[in-house]
């Protein structure tokens, strides 16, 4: 057990019966989150955007070449914890 007491997956909410979310949906998801993170110098190494049972979240590094790269993550159904 963690610190926090987080047990999985008795504390976490299950979204895989949240409304499904179209893949043209999460493309433009996707877009935005690289969007937000190419057009804003403040803007944190990760954005995310979620609705229903989808989740997208980016993350932006810079590769080797010094010019930033991207890992997305989509998660459909899937269970989270959210602290409150």
């Amino acid at each position: 057990m963690n610190d926090k007491g987080i047990k999985y997956p008795d504390d976490f909410y299950d979204f895989r019966d949240g409304k499904q979310i179209s893949n043209e949906t999460i493309q433009k998801w996707i877009d935005e989150c690289i969007q937000r993170l190419e057009s804003s110098p403040s803007c944190p190494d990760s954005t995310y955007i979620s609705s229903g049972n989808t989740k997208v979240i980016v993350f932006k590094d810079m590769g080797n070449d010094n010019k930033p790269c991207y890992e997305v993550s989509v998660a459909s159904g899937h269970l989270e914890y959210i602290e409150t």
